[in-house]
């Protein structure tokens, strides 16, 4: 799956016009929730003064923190107004908690309306994909971007970063620039065939 360019990101958010379409890309773009782990949250679950979040775990159903920017607290206290309780996102034609559905379309509409190529295909899980991109530009560890998108497997995580070809090439060579592991004038020594330290 193809991640968003920082300009697209920019462009989804100039399209997203209302306050609720805002906060949802907002938050999905800070945090990589998934969608129904947004579509879960209550307002209760919006810690202000520590500057986080508490999701449920869309797949192991227990909760969890998660850190959030100033700015995204702060369209959510927009959005929220007075309110101290019930879910974070309503629909307004229902009056009830806003769905995985109703979560998509706050994210496809302004997509549609930015021209985004593809646009039928940038969802929840496209921003997703960003949050985990953006933590790998900025050199974040995937380790710890395993634990705040919620993977089992490393090997999950790794799917979602961008498969930049030049750049493994580079590194590639950087690493075994004079031969594969354990063959002369290697940094590593091999103590039996098969084991390299």
């Amino acid at each position: 799956m193809d991640s968003l360019s920082w300009a697209e990101v920019q462009r989804l958010l100039s399209e997203a016009r209302r306050i609720k379409a805002q906060t949802i890309i907002r938050l999905l773009l800070a945090t990589g929730i998934r969608s129904g782990e947004a579509s879960a949250l209550n307002v209760s679950d919006v810690d202000h003064e520590g500057r986080r979040i508490r999701v449920l775990d869309s797949k192991k159903h227990r909760h969890f923190w998660l850190p959030v920017d100033g700015e995204t607290l702060e369209w959510i206290r927009r959005l929220t107004g007075p309110r101290r309780s019930g879910p974070l996102f309503i629909s307004l034609k229902t009056g009830r908690r806003l769905t995985d559905q109703g979560i998509l379309w706050a994210v496809r509409k302004p997509a549609q309306r930015a021209g985004l190529e593809g646009s039928r295909h940038v969802t929840p899980r496209t921003l997703r994909h960003f949050f985990a991109n953006a933590w790998d530009d900025a050199n974040g560890s995937i380790r710890k971007l395993q634990r705040i998108l919620r993977h089992k497997h490393l090997s999950s995580t790794q799917r979602y970063l961008d498969a930049d070809d030049q750049a493994a090439e580079e590194e590639y060579r950087r690493i075994f620039g004079r031969g594969s592991p354990g063959s002369q004038g290697q940094p590593w020594r091999t103590r039996e065939p098969g084991y390299v330290i």
